[in-house]
C-alpha cells in the first residue's frame, strides 16, 4: 500500500492509499461520514490481487482538506472533486465503490461521467428523509452533537471504547486514523460544522434527478441487521431498481459496516461483479 497526498489544480488536499499496480483494473473507494481511506485496508488488501484500488479521504476527513462553504458538500459538488482526482492520475477506466454517503456521491459521478460500475456498500439507496421519524434538524443536530461529545484524555480510552463496541484489534487501529490528539484531547478529526454540512446536503439524496440519469450498472451489497429495519431496507430498493440497472444482495448478519463485518463476502461479490 502506498499513502499519497496530492494537489488539485484549486489548491485541495486529498489524502489517497492505494494498493494494487497501475496495469490493473481500477477501483475506487469512497467512505462513509466520520471514516477515512484507512477503513477499506482489509478489504482493499484482498482484492488487490486482481485490482487497482484507490480510496480517498473524503474532505475534512483524514488528510483532505475542503472550502468552508456547504455547497461544497453538495453530492454535485463532492462528484466534481472525485473527477478532478481522476483526472490527475489519468484515469479515465473505473468501478466507483462508496460506503454510506460515498455511495451518494458514487451515484452523482455515474451521473456526471461514464464508469464500468457503481458497487454500493449499505450506501446511496436509504434517503434519510424517508427514515420514519427523521427530520432533518433531527439529522443535523445529532450529527454535530457526536463530533463535539466524542472526546477522550488519551488514547488508551478511545482503544477501550473502540474495543467495548465489538472491534477487533485491527479495526480499533483503523477506527483510531479518524481521530486526532489535539490540546490534550483526542477527538474527530471531522469537525462538527462540517458534518452538520454533509448531512443537510445529502438528507434528500438518492434523489429522482439524479437517478434517472445513472446508466452505469449498479451492484448494491446492503446489509440485513437490524432486522426490524428490513422491511424499509426492501422499500427503498424497490425505488431504487425502478430507476437503474440494479443487482441487490442481501448480505447476511451485516449491519451497515458491512466491509467491516464481512470482508470476505463483500470482497467476493465485488470480485464476481467485475469478473462478469
Amino acid at each position: 500500500m502506498n499513502k499519497e497526498i496530492v494537489t488539485l489544480e484549486n489548491g485541495l488536499q486529498v489524502g489517497i492509499r492505494i494498493w494494487g499496480s497501475e496495469n490493473q483494473t481500477t477501483l475506487l473507494f469512497l467512505h462513509g461520514l466520520g471514516s477515512t481511506a484507512a477503513s477499506f485496508t482489509e478489504l482493499a488488501t484482498s482484492l488487490s490481487v486482481k485490482y487497482r484500488i484507490l480510496a480517498l479521504d473524503l474532505p475534512g476527513h483524514g488528510e483532505s482538506t475542503y472550502i468552508k462553504d456547504e455547497k461544497f458538500f453538495s453530492v454535485a459538488s463532492m462528484a466534481k472533486w472525485v473527477v478532478e482526482v481522476l483526472k490527475y492520475y489519468n484515469i479515465r477506466d473505473v468501478h466507483v465503490v462508496g460506503h454510506s454517503i460515498g455511495g451518494n456521491i458514487g451515484l452523482a459521478i455515474a451521473k456526471m461521467r461514464s464508469i464500468r460500475s457503481l458497487i454500493l456498500l449499505d450506501g446511496g439507496y436509504i434517503r434519510s428523509s424517508s427514515i420514519p421519524g427523521s427530520s432533518l434538524e433531527e439529522e443535523v443536530r445529532m450529527a454535530e452533537q457526536h463530533c463535539k461529545s466524542y472526546i477522550f484524555d488519551s488514547w488508551e480510552k478511545v482503544e477501550m471504547e473502540l474495543r467495548e463496541g465489538g472491534l477487533s484489534p485491527s479495526l480499533v487501529e483503523l477506527a483510531k486514523l479518524s481521530m486526532k490528539e489535539e490540546e490534550y484531547q483526542i477527538k474527530p478529526i471531522l469537525a462538527s460544522d462540517i458534518a452538520g454540512y454533509y448531512k443537510k446536503q445529502h438528507f434528500y439524496e438518492p434523489s429522482e434527478e439524479t437517478l434517472i440519469k445513472v446508466d452505469a450498472p449498479v451492484l448494491l451489497l446492503r446489509s440485513t441487521l437490524p432486522e426490524e429495519f428490513n422491511s424499509h431496507r426492501k422499500k427503498e430498493a424497490a425505488r431504487f431498481s425502478q430507476y437503474l440497472n440494479l443487482t441487490a444482495v442481501a448480505v447476511e448478519e451485516a449491519s451497515h459496516d458491512i466491509y467491516w463485518e464481512r470482508p470476505a463476502a463483500v470482497s467476493s461479490q465485488i470480485s464476481q461483479w467485475i469478473g462478469k
